[in-house]
């Protein structure tokens, strides 16, 4: 057990001294707009910014009245 401490102890201070550390996120959220059939939609979409290639987003679909808060 002393030594899982120990090696998790030297890993995150060798990821400290290196830099590498917790990256804190830049959401971005703005409104998006598709169409199926003619129809043209919009939505809200949210993302972190910060990542670079396919990443998860949150996409709000709005009810039948429309997005609103």
């Amino acid at each position: 057990m002393k030594k899982l401490i120990l090696g998790v102890f030297l890993a995150v201070s060798f990821l400290c001294a290196a830099g590498i550390g917790y990256a804190e996120p830049k959401i971005l959220g703005k409104t998006v707009e598709y169409g199926a059939q003619g129809v043209v939609m919009k939505s809200y979409l949210a993302y972190d910014e910060q990542i670079k290639g396919e990443r998860p987003g949150v996409l709000v679909v709005p009810e039948v009245w429309g997005l609103n808060d």
